[in-house]
């Protein structure tokens, strides 16, 4: 995704394979927000996205995708 800095960063899947199923699920549930829009729901990932702790273990990968996503509703809003 554009802006996503990748959509998701864990290292610990590296490690453990079986935790790949933490990150699809995050990534199916943040391709699930944007395509509704919920914006809300990105800016507060940490409560409402499901693996993010392996997912995202930082937040700098998932704030480019704000940022990218921003500028869209602010047209949208015009």
């Amino acid at each position: 995704m554009l802006g996503s800095g990748f959509m998701t960063h864990s290292f610990a899947v590296f490690r453990n394979p079986a935790l790949g199923a933490h990150t699809a699920a995050f990534g199916e549930w943040a391709s699930d927000a944007l395509a509704r829009g919920d914006v809300d729901a990105l800016a507060d990932f940490r409560a409402k996205a499901p693996g993010v702790d392996v997912a995202h273990p930082t937040s700098d990968h998932h704030l480019p995708l704000l940022f990218t996503v921003g500028p869209r509703l602010n047209r949208a809003a015009r």
